[in-house]
């Protein structure tokens, strides 16, 4: 059981468990409770959990999940009920008290000792409440979320990695897309392509090629732009891994080529109190890192 207060009232208890229906099958059942209390706005009840891992021969894993989840008011961000289900994320930076069924698939296939491929398909529908005054209306938003990828070493020192994203996120009208600039429609396609060396000296150098297409759409109402982009991406580091695994020192430089480009990032579906940064650097940017282990 946790409980938040703040001006807000919100309740909640969980209860999880894991069968191993065999030596390849396990199960996740479970059952949360919510009872969420914000001024006139009132809203509660059992959100059940299902999770399916599934590994069909020594190469093959599948997973699959559905479960409903109501937005709790986390303290830090943090909570111990699970987070993910089969490998599937459950929270996500919603509005307080937004009620979402989430149903997802995926599968692994490591197809030899280099190479590894897979693939997601996820689907949430939200029911995201907007407040007006002390009392809220709900609103529907509906996400995907699919994805493709593979991981390749043909040798000891390189590694090579590959991507397809394909992001939607699609809203009914209301007072949040007339009023407060939350876009109607945002569809992204990313492909993140990379490789890196590896030397064993404990040098590293790598190279990101990353092409994005992004299609926004907003009300006629909005004060924030819409519109259409697409560009390319190129980033880079190098580093040195200090012996025994004591860390680390590296450096990177993102848009290598100061690339201008047009993209709406996830803020206006993301509502931490910390500022959040964005997968996409608008200007050349060089960071340095050291990461040390005792």
């Amino acid at each position: 059981d946790e409980r938040s207060s703040q001006d807000i009232d919100h309740s909640r208890g969980y209860l999880y468990g894991n069968w191993d229906a065999s030596d390849a099958l396990r199960v996740t059942l479970g059952v949360s409770y919510e009872d969420f209390e914000q001024e006139d706005f009132d809203q509660d009840g059992y959100y059940p959990k299902f999770g399916l891992r599934w590994q069909v021969n020594d190469a093959v894993t599948f997973r699959a999940a559905a479960f409903k989840v109501m937005k709790p008011v986390l303290v830090s961000n943090r909570t111990l009920e699970p987070t993910q289900i089969a490998g599937f994320n459950q929270f996500f930076d919603d509005i307080n008290a937004t009620e979402s069924k989430r149903y997802a698939g995926g599968i692994d296939w490591q197809i030899n000792e280099r190479l590894m491929i897979g693939g997601e398909l996820t689907w949430r529908d939200l029911d995201e409440p907007v407040f007006v005054g002390s009392d809220a209306v709900t609103e529907d938003r509906d996400e995907e979320y699919h994805r493709l990828y593979a991981y390749w070493t043909p040798t000891d020192t390189l590694a090579v990695s590959g991507e397809f994203n394909y992001d939607l996120y699609e809203s009914d009208d209301g007072i949040a897309t007339a009023a407060d600039n939350l876009p109607e429609r945002v569809r992204t396609v990313s492909l993140p392509v990379g490789v890196t060396y590896f030397q064993p000296s404990g040098f590293f150098a790598g190279v990101m090629g990353t092409y994005v297409d992004q299609k926004v759409r907003r009300s006629a109402t909005a004060s924030q732009a819409d519109g259409e982009d697409d560009f390319f991406l190129v980033d880079v580091s190098v580093g040195y891994r200090l012996p025994k695994r004591q860390g680390s020192i590296s450096l990177g430089v993102r848009n290598l080529f100061d690339t201008e480009f047009k993209y709406q990032d996830d803020s206006y579906r993301e509502f931490r109190d910390e500022p959040a940064t964005g997968p996409y650097f608008p200007d050349t940017t060089i960071m340095g890192q050291i990461t040390l282990s005792f």
